[in-house]
């Protein structure tokens, strides 16, 4: 339960530091890793390609995040839209959310492709969850970072951040202050002589 707090509490402190229509926050609390997804989405100046049936994956290879979950659902695609760089945040390949819930939007960087709930009306907020059960950023081939996708033009312009990160474990704080206070002890040392 405080690992979920703690990713709760990251998710919002990221979300709240990022200027974007759509954040995502990927993060690692203890054997899991959990997605956060939260915002709206500009399509007023985009061309709706088609409606089709998408699951809820994690690839990072090609850049793609999204939320909700992961059965298969209608969504208005939305094809060749967002600047395609950065087309990745990682080497890893496709994988399936263990659990997800709340609204279905997916990101593919790499083609600039935006997935939105069928039927989506611009700018109505959307918010959605995903789960890797016994998994690590790195066992997923996620690099930590920002990912920044733009979309859209003039005043209908928009953006998908993508934040992924770990959050350290409780007893990591004490190494944390425990290492600080050596060092401080050290510096103090030297400074007497």
């Amino acid at each position: 339960m405080t690992n979920k707090i703690l990713a709760l509490g990251a998710s919002v402190a990221l979300a709240l530091s990022a200027q974007a229509a759509i954040v995502i926050n990927i993060t690692e609390v203890g054997s899991d890793v959990y997605l956060q997804g939260s915002g709206s989405v500009n399509t007023t100046s985009l061309t709706k390609h088609a409606t089709v049936s998408v699951f809820n994956r994690l690839n990072p290879s090609s850049g793609a995040a999204g939320a909700g979950a992961y059965e298969s659902v209608s969504a208005d695609w939305y094809k060749d839209v967002a600047t395609p760089a950065p087309a990745s945040f990682g080497p890893g390949g496709m994988v399936d959310p263990s659990s997800g819930t709340g609204d279905r939007f997916l990101l593919v960087g790499q083609s600039g492709s935006i997935f939105v709930p069928a039927g989506y009306q611009s700018g109505a907020p959307l918010s959605g969850t995903a789960t890797w059960a016994n998994q690590t950023l790195s066992s997923l081939g996620l690099i930590p970072g920002t990912y920044v996708w733009n979309f859209g033009t003039g005043a209908n312009a928009d953006t998908w951040t993508v934040n992924i990160t770990a959050v350290p474990e409780p007893h990591q704080y004490g190494m944390a202050a425990a290492l600080g206070l050596i060092g401080l002890g050290i510096w103090r040392r030297h400074a007497r002589k």
